[in-house]
């Protein structure tokens, strides 16, 4: 099984950086951009745990906490972009609008649940619900990130 100290420590780092105070809108970004592809790589191996039973129990955000989070958030240097809904599809969809600040607080909430578990002992709970938040949401959220992130750098020549 593959060892998840990395990825407990980029979920570490993640969190810590969306519980502090932002800093320029383009360090911001680099900030972003560099934790969502370390995460996305560390979580790639990530293996459920045979079927565990928990409850989340006042470990998910609230609506209220959650929209401090997009708040925070709205310090990057662009909030709105373009996406492809389902890039798979025989016939292109109508392109969509994603937003950095949606996509960034929903991570920050998926990887704080599985922390509050690690936190409580729960290591095979929290593997389990970061590994399946992983391939059914915050994934598409890191993924569209990135690439709009990648993209804004491309064309600010802010690298």
């Amino acid at each position: 099984m593959h060892s998840t100290n990395s990825f407990v420590q980029a979920v570490n780092e993640y969190c810590a950086w969306a519980e502090a105070r932002p800093e320029d809108s383009v360090t911001e970004a680099r900030t972003a951009l560099r934790l969502l592809v370390r995460l996305y790589g560390d979580a790639l191996p990530l293996e459920p745990p045979p079927e565990v039973d928990y409850e989340l129990n006042g470990t998910s955000l609230s609506q209220k906490e959650w929209t401090t989070f997009f708040k925070r958030f709205g310090a990057l240097p662009f909030t709105y972009y373009g996406v492809a809904c389902d890039p798979h599809l025989d016939a292109p969809e109508e392109p969509g609008v994603g937003d950095l600040a949606d996509d960034l607080a929903d991570i920050y909430r998926d990887l704080n649940e599985g922390l509050a578990l690690e936190r409580a002992g729960h290591h095979a709970e929290a593997i389990h619900n970061w590994w399946f938040s992983f391939r059914h949401h915050w994934g598409n959220h890191a993924t569209s990130a990135i690439h709009a992130l990648h993209t804004w750098f491309e064309k600010e020549a802010a690298w």
